[in-house]
């Protein structure tokens, strides 16, 4: 499998950066990279929990993208699913977890399997 064909959602990386104003400083979320081709896939299922003021749906998902990308831990991600193919209705807001990166083995037999996995959490309150 050659990972960049396998590519079809498209992600928004927003990062908290600090922005000084006179004398403050606040923490803002601000984009930091755009259209990042990736994949989100599901490793298991989720769950939704209805509680008395409002309902909760969580879910644990993985995203795969090139290693070039540089995304951090706790950044939060915009994923348009099949975005690269022609869809843009659909869209994930998810948080970034410690990325695991694999790297191209030196004779590799596949060529092109090198990819960062992203674990994300998915948790919106309903």
């Amino acid at each position: 499998m050659n990972y960049p064909n396998w590519y079809t959602d498209s992600a928004d990386v927003y990062r908290v950066q600090d922005e000084k104003n006179n004398n403050l400083t606040s923490s803002v979320r601000a984009l930091v990279i755009s259209d990042v081709p990736c994949r989100i896939y599901s490793t298991g299922g989720g769950s939704f929990s209805p509680k008395r003021q409002a309902a909760e749906s969580s879910q644990s998902i993985k995203v795969a993208c090139d290693n070039k990308w540089d995304i951090h831990p706790g950044d939060e991600l915009v994923v348009k699913r099949g975005f690269l193919i022609g869809h843009s209705e659909h869209k994930v807001r998810v948080f970034v977890g410690d990325p695991k990166y694999y790297f191209e083995p030196f004779g590799a037999v596949m060529p092109g399997l090198a990819h960062q996995e992203l674990p994300v959490q998915s948790m919106e309150r309903l």
